[in-house]
């Protein structure tokens, strides 16, 4: 069976995901496991940040597959008082230039029904055909016509 995620994260003054990949907690290793295994995921931009005084897009902004399997880094990424000590290589094979400009968290809500609450490892599963259209809808740039 083919699974597809949506992968949330905070805003951070950092490239993200970071050159070692998606990062996870050792808590969340199960859902790293998911990640590796899967055909595909989009990246979500969540409005709560890392670092004060920056606000996140609140919108899906980028996709991308994993290319690897779990692996301890040697440098853990430091985030909210925790340790992200696994990452999953990744390609991210598209990201627009400015992520507010992503679908927004009242499209994934309205048309997708899908709600952005805190999961571990903010993972979210959706199906293959969530999937493919809101990839086709980044490419195209059709945002402004949903």
């Amino acid at each position: 069976m083919s699974s597809y995620y949506i992968k949330k994260h905070f805003k951070t003054s950092e490239d993200y995901p970071r050159e070692e990949g998606i990062h996870f907690s050792e808590r969340a290793f199960s859902r790293a496991e998911k990640l590796a295994k899967s055909h595909g995921f989009l990246l979500y931009e969540a409005g709560e940040s890392d670092t004060k005084g920056l606000k996140g897009a609140k919108a899906i902004y980028g996709y991308g597959k994993p290319v690897g399997e779990p692996y301890l880094v040697s440098e853990p990424r430091k985030a909210n008082g925790k340790l992200y000590p696994y990452a999953v290589e990744v390609i991210v094979e598209f990201e627009l230039p400015n992520r507010f400009h992503g679908v927004d968290l009242e499209v994934l809500r309205e048309k997708y029904g899908i709600e952005m609450r805190p999961v571990l490892g903010g993972l979210i599963e959706i199906p293959k055909e969530v999937f493919e259209e809101i990839k086709q809808l980044l490419k195209q740039d059709k945002l402004n016509f949903i």
